[in-house]
């Protein structure tokens, strides 16, 4: 059961203002007009309908400074994680030598009805041989961006920059190993690192963090962590899933992902000399998760 909160301060308009005329006689005992058309009563009750809006916002504690509350009390906002699934493959036209379905490859799942489609990539090889052309690989609702512009820098102390494209995802999520450098930060022509909190980072360290709550990087004060020079473009290289909305049903159609820049070229040489791939899906994604919320 949740601890009651306390009321901090439950005075109301009427409260404050017949406090303060009870106050005047024991401070301006010559002001005897204490009646509504008085221009001091006047005054005296805007100040009172002011007051009675700090109290309002006395009693409500914005998000941030209640996440902030957590993280003190050891509470973790952990990111998002990406769906699972385990994908059968057969290999068709595949001659007469083995081939190699690399780390990486993207496919694409359609959902029944749905015209959307939802990136996976495989987190392990899968090789085919001419006697078994089948074989079954897992794959991780996850989509790689390189080199992004998230804008220019303004020289001030805790800068913040919105990820644009879907959820962070943390680096070696387990037991699945990042695929390409899962996130990689430029700060002008410097590469920063990255750090799970800028709280042990010094004045001269070129850190920055990550806040999965908020989907944003953040950099340091110039106290813990330095602050990035100002004009210095911010690029970044990352993976990010879409957590939740990535679990597909069990009925989902897998297929390669022909129109990314990022199939493999082996893969690519393979479909142009004729070779062809059926893909099914074993069983239903699970795992993908949104990234922890307040109320959790």
């Amino acid at each position: 059961m949740p601890v009651p909160l306390p009321n901090l301060d439950d005075r109301t308009f009427a409260d404050l203002a017949a406090e303060a005329r009870a106050l005047i006689p024991s401070y301006a005992p010559e002001w005897t007009d204490h009646n509504p058309s008085d221009p001091g009563i006047t005054l005296l009750e805007l100040f009172a309908w002011l007051t009675e809006i700090l109290i309002f916002r006395l009693n409500r504690i914005p998000q941030g400074s209640e996440a902030r509350f957590f993280e003190l009390l050891g509470a973790a906002f952990f990111p998002a994680q990406p769906a699972r699934v385990t994908l059968e493959v057969i290999a068709r036209n595949l001659g007469g030598e083995a081939f190699i379905i690399p780390r990486g490859t993207l496919f694409a799942a359609s959902a029944p009805g749905s015209n959307s489609r939802i990136p996976f990539e495989t987190v392990h090889h899968l090789q085919l041989a001419p006697g078994s052309p089948r074989g079954v690989v897992e794959a991780r609702q996850t989509s790689y961006v390189e080199s992004e512009r998230l804008g220019m820098s303004n020289g001030k102390a805790h800068q913040v920059f919105p990820l644009p494209r879907g959820k962070f995802i943390a680096l070696g999520q387990a037991p699945l190993t990042p695929l390409p450098p899962s996130l990689r930060v430029t700060v002008g022509n410097e590469e920063w690192a990255y750090r799970p909190s800028l709280l042990y980072s010094t004045a001269q360290d070129r850190h920055f963090t990550v806040e999965p709550r908020l989907n944003t990087i953040r950099f340091g004060d110039g106290s813990r962590g330095q602050i990035p020079p100002a004009g210095a473009e911010i690029i970044i290289t990352y993976s990010h899933t879409l957590g939740r909305a990535g679990n597909v049903p069990p009925l989902a159609v897998f297929d390669l992902d022909r129109e990314s820049s990022r199939l493999p070229q082996e893969v690519r040489e393979a479909i142009a000399a004729g070779m062809s791939f059926s893909i099914s899906n074993r069983g239903v994604s699970y795992a993908g998760a949104d990234h922890t919320s307040l109320d959790e």
